[in-house]
């Protein structure tokens, strides 16, 4: 088979068989390239299982016009109900902050 015509693995061909297995409070990360269908995964595999186990799915991205762009469409399929996005560096700016906020609350 020619490159061209091997057809392209995607994240969900990777893990829908795995999605049943995971249990409450498992830390799932997906890293993978661009194109592989990490956010068709999330949005249309793992969202339906979420719902019905009424879960949570805490999507990190690593840029801000990623970030707005999933927002919308999040909000337009009617799924911030189970999804919510968080830029990495928000979060990790947030969590330092609360670290140097609570050692100088210690110190003092």
């Amino acid at each position: 088979m020619t490159q061209s015509t091997r057809k392209r693995i995607t994240v969900s061909d990777v893990l829908t068989e795995h999605i049943h297995k995971w249990q409450r409070g498992d830390i799932i990360t997906i890293e993978a390239g661009t194109g592989v269908g990490k956010s068709h995964f999330i949005k249309n595999e793992l969202y339906p299982i979420a719902k019905k186990e009424r879960a949570r799915i805490l999507f990190f991205l690593n840029r801000t016009r990623l970030n707005e762009q999933f927002q919308e469409e999040i909000k337009r399929d009617g799924k911030s109900d189970v999804i919510t996005i968080i830029l990495y560096q928000k979060y990790e700016w947030s969590y330092l902050k609360i670290v140097w906020l609570s050692k100088r609350t210690i110190s003092t």
